[in-house]
């Protein structure tokens, strides 16, 4: 769990209205899921456009742009991430920021992930 919640505050640390502390408040108006698909497709949209009182658009954005990017299916639905409120269920949560990292580290590999020179010379 720990090493999940390093890898998404290390993703969003630069992204304003983005402090991820746990799996629940911090998520809960969208904007840390869209700071995420953000930080590896910048083209996708533009976040200084995002509001965090429009929650819905945020979810809806985020799901489906993991979606169409990394074949996320969406775990969660904008409906209920909505009806919970400020506290979306952890466990919910951090389901879907597991696979959507999973998603997201295999089609775009870290850059300081070891690479193999094998074959190179």
């Amino acid at each position: 769990m720990q090493a999940v919640k390093e890898w998404a505050v290390s993703r969003t640390q630069a992204y304003e209205n983005v402090n991820i502390r746990n799996f629940s408040s911090s998520w809960s108006d969208g904007l840390a899921f869209c700071a995420i698909i953000h930080s590896y497709y910048p083209d996708a949209f533009q976040f200084s456009d995002l509001s965090k009182e429009d929650k819905r658009r945020n979810f809806h954005l985020a799901f489906t742009s993991a979606q169409k990017y990394v074949s996320c299916d969406p775990l969660l639905e904008v409906d209920d991430m909505i009806r919970m409120g400020k506290r979306p269920d952890s466990k919910s949560v951090f389901v879907y920021v597991s696979f959507l990292r999973q998603k997201l580290l295999a089609a775009n590999p870290e850059p300081d992930e070891p690479t193999t020179t094998e074959g190179a010379e």
